[in-house]
């Protein structure tokens, strides 16, 4: 299980990486005209993906077991690469360099981690899994909260932050991201709901 759970963090940081590329190279290949189309084309096949994956998955699980499920990525991701290397021109380098948002990246990361071990300590916890103090999960509810809203005050104050805030003064943008939000949303639940 060790193996596992390692083998499953490394493929996590390959997503996250994958997540943001994706659309980068979508916005930078597609004509400006025709980005709207090749980004929706893209969310619909992650949305089929996650709502297609626990099905698959135990398909996998039943046919080889769960060594499978990492061994399919293999002729997967070589052939994604080979189609990025024959379909998408070289990029441009304008050569203007960008600041990294430091600040910014590890008060978000420390944010995520304590929502994220809140709510996995909370699920343990209401199972009888796990025996914690009572002060542990709000706790970290507490610091994720405060970390937050210190990311929002960094992210006005520092010059090259991570997120433009201004952007979200565009009410089609920010509609479409709450819409997104709400599928997701909706979409993970269903995976759970799956998964159990």
């Amino acid at each position: 299980v060790g193996w596992l759970i390692a083998g499953r963090f490394l493929q996590g940081i390959g997503a996250a990486f994958l997540s943001g590329l994706g659309t980068a190279i979508l916005v930078e290949v597609f004509p400006k005209e025709q980005r709207g189309l090749g980004l929706g084309i893209r969310a619909a096949i992650y949305g089929f993906g996650i709502t297609a994956g626990p099905t698959v998955g135990g398909f996998l699980l039943a046919l080889g077991g769960w060594q499978l499920i990492f061994l399919i990525n293999v002729p997967i991701g070589i052939i994604g690469c080979l189609i990025v290397a024959w379909l998408v021109p070289p990029s441009l380098i304008n050569g203007t360099s960008t600041k990294f948002d430091v600040v910014g990246t590890v008060v978000l990361t420390l944010t995520l981690t304590c929502f994220t071990l809140a709510m996995t300590l909370w699920q343990q916890q209401s199972q009888g899994l796990l025996a914690l103090p009572l002060a542990t999960v709000p706790s970290l509810l507490v610091a994720a909260f405060i970390g937050l809203v210190s990311f929002m005050a960094t992210q006005i104050v520092i010059p090259h932050a991570m997120i433009d805030l201004q952007m979200f003064r565009a009410l089609p943008f920010t509609l479409g991201l709450i819409l997104r939000f709400i599928g997701n949303f909706v979409i993970a639940g269903v995976v759970i709901v799956t998964g159990k």
